[in-house]
């Protein structure tokens, strides 16, 4: 057994920064830890800053950790901060195939879960369970989901199933995911299906999208269809996004189309302002919208954080008018970093009735 233990400036025992004074390591014939435990300054068990008192290990004949199982200071088993309390593993010829995750609090609709690997190393199935080791279903409404990738390990395929692995439709609202990448890696087109593996439009709001880039990497339009393959606006609102960039590679403006091509108003809505920042010292809040700066309209976030990248840190402060629970306010915005978030929303067009609420751009 080794042991290790805390002293301060006056060689008196204190506490770490995990939150012990002590801690003992145990290792068998092979050399492999088997137990690592720790104390308090009174010597009894004490927690470390991840939730647990002690950890066991078992190995098998070759050295690979089978076990991985963590207890409170009564040696029951402790659940850690990352939610689980024991990791099982399995290995063929020396290679990972498949580990089980033990002990998370059922919240999400199951305790355990066991991932699957191939001969990558990435993992192709992961199948929910209770706590006696059945099939169970996570709260998204499937059991196992699947996942197949190409030569380079990008997932082009994520399907889900129920417990007794028939095609199921997940949260998002689809049972298939395929994706396509271009040569450098880049996602150029998303598609989802249903269970019988037909186009079905998802919770986002399109059953397609696709995604181009310019020579130099940058996503420069983004497109979304409907199950027909027709054009048809997302859930943020519009068809397509089509984004420029400067010579520098900096995002300079994005416009936004319907499924006919015709622009879609956007406005700019503050989402973070960092405490002691300018923007805040501005007089901004979370939730307005940004009207016109130096008396120009404010349609989009890249747009507006271009032109204030541009000016010149001695300019003279500017006029922002935002707008916030239906009244206009105007203030003075000096140059420099705002140290605030924003976000675009897409304006929806004049309709009889009830308001209808913007619809917020994806990031």
């Amino acid at each position: 057994m080794i042991e290790f233990a805390f002293f301060d400036e006056k060689d008196n025992p204190t506490l770490n920064k995990d939150g012990h004074a002590r801690q003992t390591q145990q290792y068998d014939a092979r050399g492999n830890q088997i137990e690592l435990a720790y104390f308090g300054l009174g010597g009894k068990p004490a927690r470390h800053a991840d939730g647990y008192t002690s950890w066991r290990a078992r190995y098998d004949d070759h050295g690979k950790q089978t076990e991985l199982a963590y207890f409170d200071e009564n040696g029951k088993p402790m659940r850690t901060k990352q939610g689980y309390n024991r990791i099982s593993r399995v290995y063929s010829d020396g290679r990972l195939i498949e580990d089980t995750t033990w002990g998370a609090d059922g919240s999400h609709g199951y305790t355990a879960f066991t991932d699957h690997y191939n001969a990558r190393g990435w993992i192709i199935e992961r199948d929910y369970l209770d706590d006696s080791g059945k099939p169970a279903r996570h709260a998204d409404g499937h059991a196992i989901w699947r996942a197949r990738y190409d030569d380079h390990g990008k997932q082009i395929e994520l399907a889900y199933f129920d417990e007794n692995g028939k095609p199921v439709r997940s949260a998002e609202g689809y049972s298939i995911r395929r994706t396509k990448y271009d040569g450098q890696g880049r996602e150029v087109e998303r598609a989802y299906f249903d269970e019988s593996d037909h186009p079905v439009r998802a919770k986002d709001g399109f059953a397609r999208s696709t995604t181009k880039y310019d020579d130099r990497g940058n996503a420069i339009e983004s497109a979304y269809f409907d199950q027909d393959n027709h054009p048809t606006r997302g859930n943020g609102g519009y068809h397509k996004r089509q984004s420029q960039y400067n010579t520098g590679g900096r995002l300079n403006d994005d416009v936004y189309l319907d499924s006919e091509g015709k622009p879609v108003p956007s406005r700019v809505v503050v989402t973070y302002v960092t405490p002691g920042g300018l923007a805040q010292r501005a007089g901004l809040l979370v939730g307005d919208a940004l009207v016109t700066y130096d008396n120009k309209e404010v349609a989009t976030r890249a747009r507006f954080l271009a032109t204030r990248r541009d000016e010149v840190k001695s300019a003279d402060p500017k006029d922002l008018v935002i707008l916030r629970e239906g009244k206009r306010l105007s203030f003075k915005l000096a140059s420099g970093a705002l140290l605030a978030r924003f976000k675009d929303e897409i304006v929806p067009a004049p309709a009889a009735g009830p308001e209808t609420r913007a619809a917020v751009v994806p990031p």
